[in-house]
């Protein structure tokens, strides 16, 4: 069985009430979540979560803090995030 992909799906501005949070992601989430090789196993992992910004606007919690052991690559470039 390979390691499903991971993949961090984020909003990219602080959350907006009543208007821009993940949640507007939540189909593509359920989607890619559910997607399934041929022997039946996830191909792809998804954590979703909001920008945590700081007063500074920086993020909080970053990229790294999800999936340590890899670099990323921007979202126009690739929907494989990982690189090997």
């Amino acid at each position: 069985m390979a390691t499903p992909i991971r993949i961090l799906l984020q909003t990219t501005i602080p959350i907006v009430d009543d208007d821009w949070t993940i949640d507007r992601f939540s189909l593509l989430a359920k989607y890619l979540r559910s997607i399934r090789d041929e022997s039946g196993a996830q191909v792809y992992e998804v954590t979703t979560r909001n920008r945590d910004a700081n007063a500074q606007g920086a993020d909080v919690q970053g990229v790294t803090s999800f999936f340590p052991p890899f670099r990323w690559r921007s979202h126009r470039t690739s929907l494989r995030a990982p690189l090997a």
